[in-house]
């Protein structure tokens, strides 16, 4: 497994969906139509999240979708879990640190595991912040509930292909799309 950098920020879907306004065209995707997702992946996809704009073409041109083909090539090997985290940011506005605990939920390779739960409590650090990411994550500031990060609530490793979140009804959602408990 890689040191995390390519994650994805989740945020969660629109309330009211109107099919016609609720897609954010410049979200990702590089030129390609839901990002290289079929329609029917993007539409299943879309009733559980939304992804943010990561600012980068690294994020663009198909790189969600076969990191979704992975997960699914590799679905039997797959496992969930939850850890207790403590999250911890600076917040400019404030002029201070925050500090809230949370549950993160994870859906990853079993062979991963370990890796993934020692991952998961450096990137709610964000005072330490000791590793390097090609975007901001912001879990530390989800954690902390944020007024900018109230809608990002889930994350994609789109490069060793694991997910973590801290709504368990997102991370339910789709685990139930994947068929894993």
């Amino acid at each position: 497994m890689k040191n995390p950098y390519l994650i994805q920020r989740l945020e969660k879907p629109f309330a009211n969906q109107d099919p016609k306004f609720s897609d954010n065209p410049f979200a990702f995707g590089g030129g390609l139509k839901n990002g290289g997702l079929s329609d029917e992946a993007y539409n299943l996809l879309k009733g559980i999240w939304r992804y943010d704009y990561m600012g980068s073409a690294e994020f663009e041109f198909g790189a969600l979708p076969k990191s979704l083909q992975a997960i699914t090539k590799n679905i039997k090997k797959y496992v969930t879990g939850q850890l207790e985290v403590v999250g911890k940011f600076h917040c400019y506005k404030a002029g201070k640190v925050i500090e809230d605990k949370a549950t993160v939920y994870y859906f990853c390779n079993e062979e991963d595991e370990a890796y993934v739960r020692e991952w998961i409590p450096k990137f709610a650090d964000g005072v330490k912040n000791t590793y390097s990411t090609k975007e901001h994550i912001g879990l530390a500031e989800s954690i902390c509930k944020d007024e900018y990060y109230t809608d990002k609530v889930g994350w994609h490793d789109i490069e060793n292909h694991y997910l973590f979140f801290t709504e368990k009804e997102m991370f339910n959602k789709f685990c139930r799309l994947m068929g894993v408990k």
